[in-house]
């Protein structure tokens, strides 16, 4: 949770006699969601530096983010665009075939999209969240392919 990652963070830098600026910590948790593996990078980096900035947040974001899509990377492109659809809003079926058919300039068939979902959720990607939505549930995946970041060709 938030404060466990907060107190992991301030105690990190308390080791080292660092003064870490308690906005730029709640930042730090927020964008790479708490994960110990990312803070403990961003803390790396900050003793590093000799400072706590959050330009050094936004530098291990994206180091997160193309950790991400390289592991993706090895998707197939209709789990790939799946993702995409939700990381950009369309989280409900409808939304997320037509999105997928836009795409594709194909029919997507239900069968299909069922096995795409399930095999994502079943990988910890996404989880549906109320009948028929579907959500991104780590926020480094869903920034890794928020519009700004990814267009993936089917």
């Amino acid at each position: 949770n938030a404060d466990r990652s907060l107190d992991f963070l301030e105690r990190g830098f308390q080791q080292y006699n660092m003064r870490a600026p308690r906005d730029t910590l709640e930042y730090a948790v927020d964008k790479l969601d708490g994960i110990v593996g990312w803070l403990t990078e961003f803390g790396h980096r900050c003793v590093r530096i000799g400072e706590v900035r959050k330009e050094v947040v936004d530098e291990v974001l994206e180091l997160a983010i193309r950790t991400v899509q390289r592991e993706l990377s090895r998707f197939s492109k209709l789990n790939l665009a799946v993702i995409e659809a939700i990381s950009n809003g369309y989280e409900r079926w409808s939304e997320i075939k037509e999105y997928l058919e836009r795409k594709s300039r194909r029919p997507v068939y239900d069968a299909e999209l069922r096995r795409h979902l399930a095999s994502l959720e079943k990988r910890g990607y996404i989880s549906r969240i109320d009948r028929g939505k579907y959500a991104i549930v780590d926020p480094v995946v869903k920034n890794a392919f928020s519009k700004n970041q990814r267009r993936t060709q089917v």
